[in-house]
């Protein structure tokens, strides 16, 4: 077969249809959607071709989809090639009399309340249909001299492995809380790379560098009060220790990595749609900020990274780089006056530690609640 999936829907529910497709597509899964129709090309023909040339079909109902001849004529000739069928309901209207037959004795996913589970749940649904593996992470070697500290070696051990795919960065048009410098919404590639599991704590950063800039003590708690140019000192000093290529994250592998990658269930902030299970913030952290990993991780097994401290990001901010920014691996403008931060933090209101959220801030500037995450 030349793809796993053909996807029915109908244009009014693309904005939904397309974080389904995300989602599919980076579990591996090939999916034929109508963008794949070009100029020039028989619609009809191509139509069949498709179905004929897929597993399954998923279909998303809804009042318009139900309505619509196309996607009733694409359910009809999917059953008469004797291929699975599967719903989502994005709305509870009925299925129109045509494939009322056809549809009403499956099971369906439900979408209606806009639940991320039901991605979940259409990917498990799959799964047992057409199984994918999940490749195995590469891993990082500690660093093997007989003096190499145990602290260093815990950054190592907590890179987390993210695999690379496709996402849609920024925020939707229906994000009421979202700024203009978070639009518009656009598709981006990110290859595979390493991502810290925590923020850089203090017992981490005193023992690069020998001091702790930090106003709110403790060994595990994130270092703050660093600017991007500390950061910068930092990373020089621990890739000299350890023979690594340690680096700030860019802003869009930050943005992926905090979606939960390929794992994404599509959460408002990192990990869940309610911020107090994930992360500190202003109604929750009692005016300070928290050790690191005290909330809830995030689908990839990341902590924090809505709330307790922003990160700074390796890219130079412009406020309208997204209607600009390229396909692949994009980061950021070549200069400018101020770097990107990312996450939040726990002097935050809930609305700046949404995922898509960012902030411009000074490279000589460092805050008591702005701290960092390594990548590699």
């Amino acid at each position: 077969m030349e793809y796993d999936i053909f996807i029915s829907y109908s244009h009014s529910d693309k904005d939904l249809v397309e974080g389904f497709i995300h989602a599919l597509e980076n579990k591996g899964y090939s999916c034929w959607h109508d963008h794949r129709v070009h100029a020039g090309e028989t619609f009809r023909e191509k139509i069949i071709k498709a179905i004929k040339g897929s597993h399954l079909m998923v279909f998303f109902s809804s009042s318009s989809a139900n309505e619509s001849e196309y996607t009733t004529k694409e359910i009809l000739y999917a059953n008469y090639l004797k291929r699975p069928i599967i719903p989502v309901k994005l709305d509870d209207s009925e299925y129109n009399d045509e494939v009322l037959f056809d549809l009403n004795h499956i099971h369906y996913i439900d979408y209606t309340r806009r639940n991320p589970e039901a991605i979940k749940g259409l990917l498990e649904t799959l799964q047992a249909i057409i199984p994918k593996h999940e490749p195995e992470s590469p891993i990082i070697s500690p660093v093997s001299s007989k003096d190499a500290s145990p602290i260093i070696n815990r950054i190592i051990s907590n890179m987390v492995y993210v695999e690379g795919g496709t996402f849609s960065m920024g925020a939707s048009l229906n994000d009421k809380e979202s700024f203009d410098n978070e639009k518009p919404k656009h598709r981006v590639n990110i290859s595979s790379f390493h991502i810290g599991r925590y923020t850089v704590t203090q017992e981490e950063w005193e023992e690069v560098m020998g001091n702790n800039p930090s106003s709110w003590k403790g060994e595990k708690f994130p270092v703050e009060k660093v600017t991007y140019n500390d950061c910068q000192e930092f990373i020089k000093k621990l890739n000299k220790l350890t023979g690594k290529k340690f680096r700030l994250p860019t802003e869009a592998e930050w943005e992926y990595a905090a979606r939960g990658g390929s794992k994404s269930m599509d959460y408002l902030y990192s990990g869940s749609n309610n911020l107090s299970e994930v992360g500190w913030y202003l109604e929750n952290s009692g005016n300070r900020p928290h050790e690191v990993g005290k909330r809830l991780p995030n689908e990839l097994g990341l902590y924090d990274m809505s709330g307790n401290v922003y990160e700074w990001c390796e890219d130079w901010y412009d406020a309208n780089f997204y209607k600009k920014s390229r396909l692949q691996n994009p980061a950021g403008p070549v200069a400018g006056v101020r770097r990107v931060a990312r996450g939040g933090s726990w002097r935050s209101k809930s609305k700046y530690s949404r995922i898509t959220n960012r902030a411009p801030v000074k490279p000589g500037y460092g805050a008591l609640n702005i701290g960092l995450r390594l990548a590699l």
